[in-house]
């Protein structure tokens, strides 16, 4: 059994967590764009002695051996910022620090997610009498963008056997001093579409002698909410959106072609991905060819909802309690935004966990992606915390963990097929 103590040895460490997550929120670099950023972290596992291998185009992988040979798992963080301009202040004032790229910022918290891993590796780097097995560390680039997972993949494939795998996210709706490690659906699979319609355009005044592409996209959006409300399983959420439509310049003009773009986001693939689908491509089959409209789709599904593993949920609740103490785990419903750390999960069974960074006295709160959106830095040791005392559990577990390994490669599910 491990002697490390965890809390201790990850909040003796509080000033180096901050520093690096200071210096990547400075130095916010967008998706396919951090250069700098893998160049620093590189140097940063050098620092500890870890040797930290560069996949082109989707970040690093560094391998830490304990004592003694044992399991390994992946701990996994994103490093990449978004490419949007950051306010001078969060919910309540001036912020600890903003972005000097003033186009890009980590308005997602990868900065913090990136902190966290690295305290674990430092502590692991400088404990490794007192643990055995391996723990693989990955940075992820462009998991905004929704690439960068699929070449980490690939080559984490070639390792060998690993034996399961755990990630962050700060979470924006979770007070600081919570964590959810809940088991089940976490994240959303998105299913995305364009699609445009074409129609016959003419003069405003005159209808009767057009083909309104707009006639069609109305039974077509009300189609899909009446789709979600009788034909989806009601205990698998489902949610839609439209949030680009191009249509006419002018009001007396009826025009050709309406394009919009929208989709689903699916709490479980498995369970309403046909369903979804099917009945969208329906929907606009039968609703362009009930207005005589021809359409065009590109339809995109991504089978890669985030579900932790109940087996090593229950691992990180007893971790969390261990470490922390009982009143650290917190619940929250499912988040319907999308990850693709839901891929890793359908490799090696895991935890996903939300940390909260909800504090209104220090001004985060604020949704992620928006220009307000801040973290509190005293969730950073928290997550460490939880992160170091899980995979330390998780390399001395000698219970089986019930597991169904994907047999697809990630690029077919990025591509899901029904």
């Amino acid at each position: 059994m491990s002697s490390i103590n965890t809390r201790e040895a990850v909040y003796a460490l509080e000033d180096y967590t901050v520093a690096i997550r200071r210096h990547l929120h400075i130095n916010a670099e967008a998706s396919g764009l951090e250069l700098k950023t893998i160049e620093f972290l590189k140097g940063e596992f050098t620092k500890l002695g870890i040797e930290a291998t560069e996949v082109e185009h989707g970040g690093l992988i560094a391998i830490l051996e304990g004592a003694r040979p044992g399991k390994s798992i992946i701990c996994r963080a994103d490093c990449d910022a978004l490419p949007m301009p950051e306010s001078d202040c969060n919910l309540k004032g001036p912020r600890v620090c903003k972005s000097e790229n003033p186009n890009a910022m980590h308005a997602c918290g990868h900065d913090g997610h990136v902190a966290m891993a690295m305290t674990v590796a430092k502590v692991l780097s400088e404990n490794k009498d007192k643990w055995a097995g391996r723990v693989i560390f990955v940075i992820e680039r462009g998991e905004e963008n929704g690439y960068g997972g699929i070449f980490l993949l690939n080559a984490l494939r070639k390792l060998g056997p690993i034996d399961g795998c755990y990630a962050n996210h700060l979470y924006a709706e979770l007070p600081t001093g919570k964590i959810s490690i809940e088991a089940g659906p976490r994240m959303s699979a998105p299913v995305g579409a364009t699609v445009k319609l074409t129609g016959r355009g003419g003069h405003g005044s005159r209808p009767d002698l057009c083909i309104n592409p707009l006639d069609a996209f109305c039974d077509i959006y009300a189609s899909c909410k009446e789709l979600l409300a009788v034909k989806i399983n009601p205990f698998s959420p489902v949610t839609f959106v439209v949030g680009a439509i191009t249509y006419g310049t002018v009001g007396n003009i009826i025009p050709d072609s309406l394009t919009f773009t929208g989709g689903f986001r699916l709490a479980d693939f498995s369970k309403s991905g046909e369903a979804v689908i099917s009945g969208y491509k329906k929907i606009v089959e039968t609703c362009c060819e009930k207005h005589g409209v021809t359409y065009e789709m590109n339809l995109r599904a991504l089978d890669m909802a985030v579900i932790n593993n109940p087996d090593c949920s229950a691992i990180a609740e007893k971790a969390v309690t261990k470490a922390l103490g009982p009143e650290y785990i917190g619940t929250h419903e499912p988040w319907m935004a999308s990850e693709d750390f839901g891929l890793y999960l359908k490799y090696w069974p895991g935890v996903f966990a939300f940390v909260g960074i909800q504090n209104e006295e220090l001004g985060s709160g604020a949704p992620h992606h928006n220009t307000n959106f801040d973290i509190d830095e005293a969730a950073l040791p928290i997550g460490a915390c939880g992160t170091l005392q899980y995979l330390l559990d998780f390399l001395e577990n000698d219970k089986p963990i019930r597991h169904v390994t994907e047999t697809r490669s990630p690029e077919e599910m990025m591509n899901a097929k029904i």
